[in-house]
């Protein structure tokens, strides 16, 4: 098995058990050992609960309102970053239960934990990746480095133990999705890095399948001419918060113990 000195955590629904099953195949097909850590069921959260983490505004970043899918999604994460928070170690690996690896992530992995924490957060995957900026070398085929805009997903990602901390204790009450909410770096103030190209990536090519995903197509509806008009919407005020708050882009780690 993969010796690392960082924990690894694996979130999994209790009733996902061939998305657990599927992950221990490839986890093991690594070496790699993980923490499986229950993840909070949507079907078991009760309107009052929902109503006292979600918050109920509606600025322009978002696209829909949140629902209860995500809002178990964020909490699950939230359970996640407090179990890191409370660690001994300086930083830790998570990972959502339909993520596969590339070839070779074990050494990925530990280059990763013995490289420099110069990011709070730093994503194993992205999708659509844009270019990178102040690149500096991950073994011999990756990167590590900055974008302004942030891609979404949460399935894969590293995060100190200070930056959970910080994530843990701001977070709720929440309006985004946990993968909406922390690409706004002007908001949570991390300085987040991702891994070119991407060493991790979702098992099923269709990310609604995911429990992240969890209707949100049922809440875009049919209606193109409205899908376009709030995706042109949600992407004209996330460029105009990052033309805004530029110059105070986090380009190293930001959070400390």
């Amino acid at each position: 098995m993969l010796e690392l000195s960082s924990p690894l955590f694996l979130i999994n629904v209790d009733r996902h058990r061939q998305r657990l099953e599927q992950s221990e195949a490839e986890f093991a097909a690594h070496g790699i050992a993980f923490t499986r850590v229950r993840a909070v069921d949507h079907l078991d959260l009760t309107g009052a609960e929902m109503d006292r983490v979600a918050s109920k505004a509606n600025p322009p970043e978002i696209k829909y309102p949140i629902n209860s899918g995500e809002i178990a999604c964020y909490l699950s994460h939230i359970k996640v970053w407090r179990q890191i928070a409370k660690g001994d170690s300086a930083m830790a690996f998570v990972f959502e239960d339909d993520v596969q690896f590339a070839p070779g992530i074990g050494d990925i992995l530990k280059s990763i934990e013995s490289g420099p924490l110069d990011w709070d957060l730093l994503r194993l995957y992205s999708n659509k990746p844009k270019p990178i900026m102040h690149p500096r070398p991950l073994g011999t085929e990756h990167a590590i480095g900055s974008v302004e805009k942030i891609p979404m997903s949460t399935i894969a990602y590293a995060v100190t133990r200070s930056a959970a901390r910080h994530l843990a204790d701001k977070s709720i009450p929440f309006f985004l999705p946990v993968d909406a909410d922390l690409k706004r770096w002007w908001a949570n103030r991390l300085c987040t890095k991702i891994i070119d190209p991407p060493v991790a990536w979702p098992r099923n090519a269709d990310p609604a399948s995911s429990t992240l995903h969890q209707g949100r197509n049922a809440q875009r509806g049919n209606d193109l001419m409205t899908r376009m008009i709030n995706n042109l919407r949600y992407h004209r005020n996330i460029a105009r918060k990052i033309q805004e708050n530029r110059s105070n882009f986090p380009t190293t780690r930001q959070f400390f113990d």
